[in-house]
């Protein structure tokens, strides 16, 4: 149902907009894009219709070409009788329609509100509610009659299909907030299955509690796990240094073992550390079973690059970390600053690292870093010593990942 909508008429074309989300689908999501940015230029138009709108001024041979463009994009999309389903064209926050002619390509979805979501689970024939959440959460608390359908997981349009073969059944979908996408999410793809009937409490779980609707309850969630104080030695064979190196052309690239390593924890947070790199454990996997193996790693433990016959390890010292405000889960949340030792020689390395506790409470980081190599001596192939390389050109930065885990 349109709701507080707005009639847009461009070359034939009607466009609705009315409150309740903003989304387009059909076959062709380049012609879209350019109907979406084509109708917010005739939207300035239509802004002295309604008073709702401010009046913007526009230049009149511009809004024509995009009448223009919409009326051939709308003709080329429906000509095909597939419709699939995209990401929405925003012209504002509200669902949008578009129609052709008689024929309607819309809505992809609704957004319901709470009261509507109370209202539709007392009726005599509710809709089908679908938390897709975690199932941990859902296990802790959920809303009544909802069934959990985790849209992270692989199988999530598998499964649903499965259990829901008619695309006329309507189904509302929700999940942890209005900040949090996962509902969005699950409603674009049961769009694009083909469900004709969906709609979206974006507001989620968090707004049904806070009206204080009512909640199964489960078990609570234990707690998460802590990081004592202290040290904690790293497993070496959990952790890795993976590299790469490259020219103009190529690139090689392998792994570093481990050897040792230990990390300070003060009230839970990374204060100082250790680890040694075994420079003689080196790799490469690109050319892994090739001939041509052997004689890289014997020039890369050479002294033309790390020789490792003088020095067998590499260490980095970690002398503090600091944590990185406003970072979200999954990017960088840590900066190391610290000393690495190569070829006898020390300098400053800082990085960041996303860095996390592991569900059986080990304290786990990775990082992504490149560093200079001349800066420790490592000259072989450098453009900045030498000249008239030719192929022998190496660059100088070398590129790490890095994962330390914690016994």
């Amino acid at each position: 149902m349109l709701r507080r909508s707005k009639i847009l008429r461009a070359a034939g074309i009607q466009i609705a907009v009315s409150s309740v989300g903003t989304a387009y689908y059909g076959p062709n999501r380049r012609a879209w894009r350019r109907i979406s940015e084509g109708a917010d230029i005739c939207r300035e138009d239509a802004r002295s219709t309604f008073g709702s709108w401010q009046r913007k001024s526009m230049r009149s041979d511009q809004l024509v070409a995009s009448r223009l463009r919409i009326a051939a994009d709308m003709r080329a999309l429906t000509a095909s009788p597939v419709r699939t389903a995209l990401p929405a064209a925003h012209f504002d926050r509200n669902e949008s329609y578009a129609y052709f002619g008689d024929r309607t390509l819309g809505p992809m979805k609704e957004l319901i509100q709470t009261e509507g979501l109370r209202n539709e689970l007392q009726s005599t024939n509710p809709p089908l509610l679908i938390d897709v959440r975690l199932e941990d959460d859902f296990e802790t608390a959920h809303i009544p009659r909802a069934i959990n359908n985790c849209v992270f997981e692989v199988a999530f349009q598998k499964r649903l299909v499965a259990a829901v073969p008619d695309r006329t059944q309507p189904i509302i979908v929700y999940g942890a907030g209005s900040e949090s996408y996962e509902a969005r999410i699950a409603a674009e793809k049961l769009s694009r299955a083909g469900y004709s009937k969906v709609y979206e409490y974006r507001d989620g779980f968090a707004a049904w509690q806070h009206a204080g609707a009512p909640v199964i309850r489960g078990e609570p969630r234990p707690a998460a796990p802590q990081i004592p104080n202290g040290p904690r030695s790293i497993d070496v064979a959990a952790s890795s240094v993976e590299w790469k190196g490259r020219n103009l052309l190529n690139k090689h690239y392998g792994r570093i073992g481990l050897s040792s390593g230990q990390l300070e924890f003060v009230q839970g947070q990374l204060s100082s550390g250790r680890f040694v790199i075994d420079m003689t454990s080196i790799v490469c996997s690109d050319l892994h079973g090739t001939e041509l193996h052997d004689v890289l790693i014997e020039h890369l433990q050479s002294d033309d690059f790390f020789d490792v016959a003088r020095y067998p390890e590499a260490l980095y010292v970690i002398n503090a970390a600091r944590r990185i405000e406003g970072a979200t889960p999954g990017q960088p949340n840590l900066e190391i600053m610290g000393d690495l030792t190569l070829k006898g020689i020390s300098g400053p390395l800082t990085f960041c690292a996303a860095a996390g506790v592991t569900p059986d409470g080990r304290a786990a980081a990775q990082a992504v870093l490149s560093f200079d190599r001349t800066r420790w001596n490592v000259l072989y192939g450098s453009g900045r010593y030498f000249q008239g390389l030719g192929m022998h050109l190496v660059y100088d930065l070398v590129d790490l990942e890095i994962k330390i885990v914690t016994q």
